[in-house]
């Protein structure tokens, strides 16, 4: 899944909008109200696989997996952030009220049909004054009140460190698509997260209806991530999603993914991926396979099951066979070896 957005090429190029005709700088650090780029990054060691990749030892591929999901997810926030950073440098187009406001008076190139205008602002939740954020969009032979909400969302501030805290944030494609002709993207992305400085960082992000401008046209995503850095560089990785998977004998089905990836500080971990809930009747309840790597991350353990319903048994399937069957062809190393159990 990559997503390269026409709302996100109209976001880079409200730098330049926003910048014209006014000195750049102003009083204020208008940055501390938007949460932190580098505390939103979802990283994992992949400097270190890249030290051992002339190795003859398997790395592990759940470690490298995980690597390229958190490749696919970082773009969505670092796109949309630091462009925003670039905005906020700029002086504001005027304040109202407690919302700070850089507003674009014109489309921003002879193609774009549309207006942009980002707004800084301020709502208690819960007892706690939380900072606000929102890029709206309007087409450009609307009226001046016609502006579409497209991102937005809300932190409530860490009191011990500037673009810390908790919150969220949201991206409705819908809502792009609907002013701007040139939005490929459909579909809703929300960002729940914590960085706060004294607690575990959390980034949870989750896909609704998502469909990617350069997927396929019934290819729709809705899947759910979770990743956690612990304080003693431990974490976990999740992700839930129902897509489609390849059976035997040339099959294709709809089925849940559920990847759950943990390691701990030294890098040692291991994983669990499993397919269950496919969209065919082939008696098969589950296939799960467990992998465990050591902090070089070498691949330490292996294994492949098949969970069948002995109900409705698939045709390669008796009586006599066991359930859930181990696939002994692919099966390595020692469960020992692992650093926690199943």
């Amino acid at each position: 899944m990559q997503i390269k957005s026409i709302l996100l090429t109209c976001l880079f190029a409200c730098v330049l909008c926003f910048a014209c005709g006014e000195e750049t700088g102003t009083n204020e650090d208008y940055k501390d109200n938007l949460p932190d780029w580098d505390a939103l990054n979802i990283t994992l060691p992949e400097a270190v696989k890249a030290k051992f990749k002339t190795s003859e030892n398997q790395i592990a591929k759940s470690y490298t997996d995980a690597v390229a999901i958190t490749k696919d997810l970082n773009p969505i926030l670092y796109y949309l952030l630091a462009v925003v950073d670039e905005i906020v440098a700029n002086p504001p187009s005027r304040t109202e009220g407690n919302n700070i406001i850089w507003e674009a008076s014109e489309p921003l190139s002879g193609l774009s049909a549309v207006i942009p205008r980002f707004t800084l602002g301020e709502m208690e939740v819960e007892g706690v004054m939380n900072h606000t954020y929102t890029f709206e969009l309007r087409h450009k032979n609307d009226s001046a009140d016609s502006f579409v909400k497209v991102w937005w969302g809300l932190m409530a501030p860490d009191s011990s460190m500037a673009r810390r805290g908790a919150g969220q944030m949201t991206i409705d494609f819908d809502a792009a698509k609907s002013v701007d002709p040139a939005t490929m993207e459909s579909g809703l992305v929300v960002v729940d997260y914590d960085i706060r400085v004294d607690v575990d960082r959390s980034i949870d992000i989750y896909f609704e209806d998502f469909h990617a401008d350069n997927a396929p046209d019934d290819t729709v995503l809705n899947a759910t991530y979770n990743y956690l850095d612990a304080k003693d560089l431990s974490g976990m990785l999740k992700l839930s999603a129902f897509d489609e998977q390849y059976m035997d004998e040339g099959n294709n089905a709809v089925c849940l993914i559920e990847f759950d990836v943990n390691w701990q500080s030294n890098g040692a971990g291991q994983s669990t991926v499993t397919v269950s809930e496919c969209d065919i009747e082939d008696g098969i309840d589950k296939y799960s396979i467990d992998e465990c790597w050591n902090d070089s991350f070498y691949r330490t353990y292996y294994s492949a099951l098949v969970y069948w319903d002995k109900d409705n048994p698939p045709s390669w399937a008796n009586e006599n066979m066991d359930n859930p069957i181990q696939d002994q062809e692919t099966l390595f190393g020692d469960i020992e070896e692992c650093p926690a159990d199943f």
